[in-house]
């Protein structure tokens, strides 16, 4: 038995030339199994508020009223046109998907409307206007990258004239197709539509769950 197999064991020579008790042994122990604990627990609680999040996310009351948003927009002073086509997009997306997604699924492609210029970039992570609703919508947008689903939206903005972008900072932004581009419809296919959403909410709460977690500095972000 080496000396590491005698410290464990506490009857053997311990590292320091004397006759160990195990305590070290014990105490390496202890401290693996506090950081797993604490590992596991901290784990379990960011994938409650995942639950808790997307349970209340579903519920009929969180989905936006459409009729009342129109409503508001026709007192805006600038971008009219342009906010009525983003509605008019997340109500396309609503006909298509319903309540199969979460009420944020829309309420994401909803917030331009609450800044001043619907065209501006603006990094969930880095923008205090924003951090209250960042980890929400960040998931969102990730989670949008589920290729079937990604098309669906892309043809459904497609054909009011926009598409919705989320670059790499984390931006949530209405960016108008160029000249050359052209609308598009796709339809997810039956057969692949429960997968497809399916992969979607999983994405999803995985990005909400590690939101925290995930590092983001301004120089991964940075313009160059």
């Amino acid at each position: 038995m080496d000396d590491r197999a005698s410290c464990l064991h506490g009857n053997g020579t311990g590292i320091f030339g004397k006759k160990s008790t195990g305590k070290l042994s014990l105490c390496r122990a202890t401290r693996h199994s506090t950081s797993q604990n604490a590992y596991c627990e901290g784990n379990g609680l960011l994938a409650w508020e995942a639950v808790a999040h997307f349970g209340e996310a579903f519920l009929p009351e969180s989905y936006p009223d459409l009729v009342q948003i129109r409503e508001a927009i026709q007192v805006r002073d600038i971008q009219q046109k342009e906010c009525t086509a983003l509605v008019n997009i997340v109500s396309d997306l609503f006909d298509e998907l319903g309540y199969d997604v979460p009420a944020t699924f829309y309420w994401t492609f909803l917030h331009p409307l609450q800044r001043s210029n619907l065209f501006e970039v603006r990094s969930f992570r880095f923008s205090e206007q924003d951090l209250g609703i960042a980890r929400k919508f960040d998931a969102i947008l990730h989670g949008g990258y589920v290729s079937m689903l990604r098309r669906l939206i892309d043809s459904v903005s497609s054909r009011h004239g926009y598409f919705l972008e989320h670059g790499c900072g984390c931006e949530n932004h209405l960016a108008k197709l160029k000249a050359c581009d052209s609308s598009f419809t796709y339809t997810i296919p039956d057969g692949a539509r429960q997968k497809t959403l399916r992969a979607f909410l999983w994405s999803v709460m995985e990005e909400y769950l590690l939101f925290e977690l995930r590092s983001a500095t301004r120089l991964v972000y940075a313009d160059t």
